[in-house]
């Protein structure tokens, strides 16, 4: 299946190349589009990032990607899908759009437990990195993912390499932000640990937003979402089988816990008014408080618009958590507590979790 997924990455590059050629024609403006002080969401997976961004992104000031738009990243394409969209909203009272609507639901739902994936609503900006298989989410598309993880960290490649790609995603970022002109770009992505030192040159202004949570809690807990989003949108019967001891899902582990080693080391490196580093279990236990202190640290003013729909939001939140489900065990991927610990204590005592 992995070949299968391949296949459908190059027909979908293959087609943005060719709305990216035309943005050149249609809107050449996009290149003189500043990408001032982005701020960037960055923890490991199940650590509360999508509650973070859902909240900085219901403020007016920010722009928050959608999954359609890292999907087609052309404005020419953009332009094409958003038409396309509402003809069918029109078409004979809306039943195309229903049509999609449908499909979309039997293809994505199963993930909803554990994080919710639709094409209109905000996801991480993870394919464009992907379509470079820079990022660890890209080895689904090989059978033998697991043997290639070291090509997918960003900051250890070539200078050469890491240029292009981000030369890439900043042309992205502009096309992105020539829709949505003097708002700020808000991005959240759990494989960012990778990556964080070519955002940072790139991008010298940049924020980051940190999240930390028990090790003990988020790596099965990741695991499972890696597991179930691994080969999201392929019809059941046409999934293979990897059970918990299959190579990739140790594999996934041991990327949580150096996702930790580096941010760890970017947090001492990175200027602290450029960092904030928060605590899951206040995030959760307060989000608005938790959000104004993000607010206060950055410099970033917080209008009265923006309070309020972060509240709406967080009263919507709380009714709607997410689970963890059948998460699997630390015994499962051949860890213990005891190793986790070894291998994080620097993390531990950093942030004085609990062993």
């Amino acid at each position: 299946m992995g070949l299968r997924l391949l296949r459908d990455l190059v027909l979908r590059l293959s087609i943005s190349d060719v709305g990216r050629a035309l943005d050149y024609a249609i809107a050449p403006s996009f290149r003189a589009v500043e990408v001032r002080a982005p701020v960037f969401v960055v923890a490991p997976p199940r650590s509360g990032t999508t509650l973070l961004y859902s909240l900085l992104a219901a403020d007016p000031q920010m722009f928050a990607p959608r999954l359609y738009e890292t999907l087609l990243p052309s404005l020419a394409l953009l332009r094409t899908a958003e038409a396309i969209g509402g003809f069918a909203k029109r078409y004979r009272g809306g039943r195309l759009a229903e049509g999609f609507s449908r499909w979309e639901e039997g293809r994505f739902a199963e993930s909803d437990p554990i994080h919710r994936v639709r094409h209109r609503e905000l996801e991480e900006d993870t394919l464009l990195f992907d379509r470079h298989l820079m990022c660890p989410s890209s080895l689904r598309f090989f059978p033998r993912g697991e043997e290639l993880v070291e090509l997918t960290a960003l900051d250890d490649q070539p200078p050469a390499a890491r240029v292009a790609v981000m030369e890439a995603y900043h042309r992205a970022l502009q096309r992105l932000l020539h829709r949505a002109p003097g708002r700020t770009y808000l991005a959240k992505n759990v494989h960012s640990a990778g990556r964080i030192g070519s955002l940072w040159e790139r991008f010298p202004d940049a924020r980051f937003i940190h999240i930390v949570r028990q090790p003990y809690e988020v790596i099965p807990s990741a695991v499972r979402l890696f597991r179930v989003s691994n080969y999201l949108g392929l019809p059941p019967g046409q999934r293979p089988e990897m059970p918990i001891e299959h190579p990739m899902w140790r594999m996934h582990a041991e990327l949580v816990i150096e996702t930790y080693q580096r941010l760890l080391r970017w947090e001492r490196r990175i200027p602290s008014s450029q960092w904030i580093t928060l605590r899951f279990s206040d995030l959760v236990a307060d989000p608005m408080g938790t959000v104004g202190r993000v607010y206060e640290h950055l410099g970033m003013p917080r209008s009265a618009v923006a309070e309020q729909a972060q509240l709406a939001l967080t009263e919507q939140a709380g009714r709607h958590r997410s689970s963890d489900g059948s998460a699997a065990r630390l015994e499962d991927l051949g860890l213990s507590r005891d190793q986790v610990f070894e291998r994080l204590r620097e993390v531990f005592e950093a942030y004085e979790l609990s062993r």
